[in-house]
Protein backbone atom coordinates (compact mmCIF):
# COMPACT_ATOMS: atom_id res chain seq x y z
CA UNK A 1 0.00 0.00 0.00
CA UNK A 2 1.00 3.15 -0.79
CA UNK A 3 1.15 6.30 1.79
CA UNK A 4 -1.78 8.51 3.02
CA UNK A 5 -4.02 10.46 0.89
CA UNK A 6 -3.55 14.29 0.91
CA UNK A 7 -6.30 16.22 1.06
CA UNK A 8 -7.24 19.87 0.20
CA UNK A 9 -5.72 22.65 1.65
CA UNK A 10 -8.36 25.13 1.20
CA UNK A 11 -10.90 23.01 2.62
CA UNK A 12 -10.39 24.08 6.57
CA UNK A 13 -10.55 27.72 5.24
CA UNK A 14 -14.06 27.09 3.75
CA UNK A 15 -15.15 25.52 6.48
CA UNK A 16 -13.40 28.23 9.36
CA UNK A 17 -16.12 30.79 8.64
CA UNK A 18 -18.79 27.78 10.74
CA UNK A 19 -18.15 27.93 14.41
CA UNK A 20 -17.24 24.24 15.81
CA UNK A 21 -17.63 22.98 12.00
CA UNK A 22 -15.84 19.54 11.03
CA UNK A 23 -14.02 19.98 7.95
CA UNK A 24 -15.97 17.58 6.32
CA UNK A 25 -14.26 18.81 3.06
CA UNK A 26 -10.79 18.40 4.69
CA UNK A 27 -11.23 14.45 4.18
CA UNK A 28 -12.16 14.39 0.91
CA UNK A 29 -9.23 12.89 -1.35
CA UNK A 30 -7.39 15.38 -4.09
CA UNK A 31 -4.67 13.08 -4.38
CA UNK A 32 -2.89 9.94 -3.74
CA UNK A 33 -2.86 6.04 -5.19
CA UNK A 34 -5.75 4.90 -7.22
CA UNK A 35 -7.09 8.29 -7.87
CA UNK A 36 -7.24 9.39 -11.17
CA UNK A 37 -5.89 12.91 -12.39
CA UNK A 38 -9.62 14.48 -11.43
CA UNK A 39 -9.38 13.78 -8.04
CA UNK A 40 -12.26 11.14 -8.19
CA UNK A 41 -11.41 7.92 -7.28
CA UNK A 42 -11.24 5.32 -10.28
CA UNK A 43 -14.78 3.28 -11.51
CA UNK A 44 -15.02 -0.05 -9.94
CA UNK A 45 -16.40 -1.78 -12.81
CA UNK A 46 -17.41 -5.21 -13.45
CA UNK A 47 -13.76 -6.04 -13.44
CA UNK A 48 -13.57 -4.73 -9.70
CA UNK A 49 -16.43 -6.60 -8.30
CA UNK A 50 -15.22 -9.60 -10.05
CA UNK A 51 -12.44 -9.78 -8.09
CA UNK A 52 -14.54 -8.95 -4.89
CA UNK A 53 -16.55 -12.23 -5.56
CA UNK A 54 -13.05 -14.32 -6.11
CA UNK A 55 -13.01 -14.25 -9.28
CA UNK A 56 -10.22 -15.34 -11.27
CA UNK A 57 -8.50 -13.13 -13.61
CA UNK A 58 -9.59 -14.55 -16.84
CA UNK A 59 -13.34 -15.32 -15.14
CA UNK A 60 -13.70 -11.31 -14.65
CA UNK A 61 -12.17 -10.59 -18.17
CA UNK A 62 -15.00 -12.98 -19.98
CA UNK A 63 -17.57 -11.57 -17.24
CA UNK A 64 -18.98 -8.50 -19.97
CA UNK A 65 -17.68 -5.42 -21.12
CA UNK A 66 -16.56 -2.75 -19.07
CA UNK A 67 -18.75 0.59 -18.44
CA UNK A 68 -16.80 2.67 -20.53
CA UNK A 69 -17.71 -0.24 -23.29
CA UNK A 70 -21.56 -0.28 -22.40
CA UNK A 71 -21.85 3.70 -22.46
CA UNK A 72 -19.83 4.50 -25.53
CA UNK A 73 -22.06 1.61 -27.49
CA UNK A 74 -25.12 3.34 -25.81
CA UNK A 75 -23.64 6.99 -27.10
CA UNK A 76 -22.74 5.54 -30.64
CA UNK A 77 -26.41 4.01 -31.08
CA UNK A 78 -27.71 7.47 -30.17
CA UNK A 79 -25.36 8.88 -32.60
CA UNK A 80 -26.06 6.54 -34.97
CA UNK A 81 -30.06 7.08 -35.01
CA UNK A 82 -29.78 10.91 -35.36
CA UNK A 83 -27.38 10.53 -38.72
CA UNK A 84 -29.72 8.30 -39.55
CA UNK A 85 -32.54 10.61 -39.31
CA UNK A 86 -29.92 12.84 -41.44
CA UNK A 87 -29.72 10.54 -44.14
CA UNK A 88 -31.94 7.81 -44.43
CA UNK A 89 -35.45 7.76 -45.61
CA UNK A 90 -37.61 10.06 -43.53
CA UNK A 91 -40.47 7.67 -43.80
CA UNK A 92 -38.82 4.90 -42.85
CA UNK A 93 -37.37 6.66 -40.05
CA UNK A 94 -40.88 7.82 -39.10
CA UNK A 95 -42.47 4.72 -39.17
CA UNK A 96 -39.68 2.74 -37.20
CA UNK A 97 -37.76 5.00 -34.61
CA UNK A 98 -41.57 7.01 -33.68
CA UNK A 99 -43.87 6.05 -31.06
CA UNK A 100 -47.46 6.38 -31.44
CA UNK A 101 -51.02 4.91 -30.32
CA UNK A 102 -52.05 4.47 -33.82
CA UNK A 103 -48.33 2.82 -34.53
CA UNK A 104 -49.15 0.58 -31.39
CA UNK A 105 -52.59 -0.34 -31.83
CA UNK A 106 -53.03 -0.29 -35.70
CA UNK A 107 -49.49 -0.98 -37.04
CA UNK A 108 -48.51 -3.33 -34.50
CA UNK A 109 -45.36 -1.38 -34.47
CA UNK A 110 -44.10 -2.77 -30.68
CA UNK A 111 -40.31 -2.18 -31.50
CA UNK A 112 -40.66 1.42 -31.49
CA UNK A 113 -41.49 1.25 -27.86
CA UNK A 114 -37.63 1.66 -27.45
CA UNK A 115 -36.38 2.48 -30.54
CA UNK A 116 -38.14 5.88 -30.32
CA UNK A 117 -35.74 6.45 -27.47
CA UNK A 118 -32.62 6.41 -29.58
CA UNK A 119 -33.77 9.38 -31.70
CA UNK A 120 -33.39 12.73 -30.65
CA UNK A 121 -35.23 15.79 -32.41
CA UNK A 122 -32.17 18.21 -32.56
CA UNK A 123 -28.31 17.94 -31.91
CA UNK A 124 -28.80 19.98 -28.34
CA UNK A 125 -31.55 17.50 -27.33
CA UNK A 126 -28.96 14.69 -28.28
CA UNK A 127 -26.02 16.54 -26.49
CA UNK A 128 -27.94 17.14 -23.58
CA UNK A 129 -28.96 13.27 -23.16
CA UNK A 130 -25.44 11.79 -24.27
CA UNK A 131 -23.84 14.42 -21.65
CA UNK A 132 -26.14 13.06 -18.52
CA UNK A 133 -25.66 9.76 -20.00
CA UNK A 134 -22.18 9.84 -19.96
CA UNK A 135 -21.64 11.56 -16.34
CA UNK A 136 -24.20 9.76 -14.74
CA UNK A 137 -24.47 6.49 -16.41
CA UNK A 138 -20.76 5.90 -15.85
CA UNK A 139 -21.22 6.30 -12.13
CA UNK A 140 -24.48 3.55 -12.68
CA UNK A 141 -23.16 1.07 -14.70
CA UNK A 142 -19.92 0.85 -12.34
CA UNK A 143 -22.69 0.32 -9.64
CA UNK A 144 -24.87 -2.02 -10.93
CA UNK A 145 -23.22 -4.11 -13.29
CA UNK A 146 -23.79 -3.55 -16.97
CA UNK A 147 -26.77 -6.19 -17.13
CA UNK A 148 -28.31 -4.12 -14.27
CA UNK A 149 -27.87 -0.64 -15.66
CA UNK A 150 -28.87 -2.16 -19.10
CA UNK A 151 -31.92 -3.41 -17.87
CA UNK A 152 -32.83 -0.40 -16.52
CA UNK A 153 -32.09 1.90 -19.24
CA UNK A 154 -34.10 -0.17 -21.59
CA UNK A 155 -36.97 -1.17 -19.03
CA UNK A 156 -37.19 2.70 -18.46
CA UNK A 157 -37.63 3.91 -22.01
CA UNK A 158 -39.97 0.95 -22.80
CA UNK A 159 -42.25 2.14 -19.35
CA UNK A 160 -41.79 5.55 -19.96
CA UNK A 161 -42.54 5.20 -24.44
CA UNK A 162 -45.51 2.92 -23.33
CA UNK A 163 -47.06 5.59 -20.51
CA UNK A 164 -46.72 8.91 -23.19
CA UNK A 165 -48.52 6.55 -25.39
CA UNK A 166 -51.18 5.41 -23.11
CA UNK A 167 -51.09 8.93 -21.75
CA UNK A 168 -51.65 10.48 -25.88
CA UNK A 169 -54.74 7.93 -26.36
CA UNK A 170 -56.48 8.79 -23.25
CA UNK A 171 -56.56 12.30 -24.02
CA UNK A 172 -57.39 11.82 -27.53
CA UNK A 173 -54.55 13.30 -28.72
CA UNK A 174 -52.46 12.61 -32.00
CA UNK A 175 -49.06 12.51 -31.51
CA UNK A 176 -45.41 10.79 -31.98
CA UNK A 177 -42.75 10.30 -29.31
CA UNK A 178 -39.26 10.31 -29.96
CA UNK A 179 -36.01 11.06 -27.47
CA UNK A 180 -34.81 9.51 -24.05
CA UNK A 181 -36.06 12.73 -21.71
Amino acid sequence: RAGPLRTGAAAPALLSRTPGARPALARIPVSGPGLARTGFPPRAGLAAAGARRGLSGWARASSGPSPDQILWGLIGANVGVFALWKTANPFFMYQHFTCSPEGLAVHHRFHTLITCVFSHESIWHLGANMLGLYFFGGELVALLGARTFLSMYFGAGVLSSAAQVFDSYRKRIRTVLLGAS
